[in-house]
């Protein structure tokens, strides 16, 4: 990963730490050092030099299978996968077979 560099303000001004949306458009522009006719190319390639380019890296996401098997990372399922062990070595195979085969109901989260 690039490391960004962090722009500094001139003193006696900071960065907006809440509600930066309902700042005055003039106040946003000052603070960003722009105008509302955008940048001029000089000034683009001056904030490419200083602050590199503006990029979004891809990042892998998670695999289908390893979302498939999270679905079952949850209580209740480690609570049924007990219950349904306890009852088939007791020698009741109905529930157990019937819990294999249903299963919990879980929410698919993507």
């Amino acid at each position: 990963m690039i490391a960004q560099k962090q722009k500094t303000l001139p003193p006696g001004r900071s960065w907006p730490t809440s509600q930066w949306h309902a700042e005055p458009l003039t106040g946003l522009l000052a603070l960003l050092d722009t105008r509302p006719a955008g940048l001029t190319g000089e000034e683009v390639a001056h904030r490419q030099r200083e602050f590199g380019p503006n990029r979004v890296t891809a990042q892998r996401g998670t695999p289908a299978r390893l979302k498939f098997l999270q679905q079952f990372n949850q209580p209740l399922v480690y609570i049924l996968l007990f219950a349904s062990g306890v009852t088939a070595f007791l020698g009741e195979w109905v529930d157990p077979c019937a819990l294999s085969v249903d299963g919990p109901p879980s929410p698919i989260r993507v």
